[in-house]
């Protein structure tokens, strides 16, 4: 029975292998030099650990070029998967961050309607007081009552004004 020697490519054929595989990825150039000796390291150390595997067990652990060209695909489909995985969170960052600019902005635009609402509403109030008080007053000047804040006489003609302190005026 023949046995069946596979013969180690030599590097330069590894390397080249490599590099026309690897072409059509988006690397920089010395990431790209990086990756190609990475492949080459990889298919050489397994091609030593299986001629070291056969010496001490007597099976064989086949590294052919197939074996390589698959290595180089496998990177590749790694690299494209890592890459869509980071431009998907990518994007859920950059949409996190527009939806946080957009509450932001939301609570700006709500602070200052409560703020115009408090002034507002502050305002009502104050005009509501001196109508409560005008009626209060028209009440007392009909009843000849003296104003409870200074004791000045109550006088009411149409406007109801307490001459001392001048507490409300219609």
């Amino acid at each position: 029975m023949g046995e069946c020697v596979l013969k180690a490519w030599p590097e330069d054929a590894l390397e080249m292998v490599a590099n026309k595989f690897l072409e059509d990825v988006d690397l920089e150039d010395n990431v790209r030099l990086q990756t190609i000796a990475m492949c080459k390291h990889f298919h050489e150390s397994v091609r030593l650990m299986s001629e070291n595997y056969y010496d001490t067990l007597r099976r064989h652990n086949y590294v052919t070029p197939t074996s390589y060209l698959e290595l180089i695909l496998t990177f590749k489909n790694l690299l494209a998967d890592k890459r869509d995985e980071i431009l998907l969170l990518k994007n859920r960052y950059l949409t996190g961050l527009d939806k946080l600019q957009f509450a932001a902005s939301q609570v700006c635009v709500k602070h200052v309607c409560i703020y115009q609402m408090h002034t507002c509403s502050f305002i009502h109030a104050r005009s509501f007081r001196l109508l409560v008080a005008t009626r209060i007053l028209r009440l007392l000047c009909v009843a000849g009552v003296m104003c409870h804040r200074c004791d000045g006489c109550v006088v009411c003609h149409r406007c109801v004004v307490c001459h001392r302190c001048d507490v409300s005026q219609v």
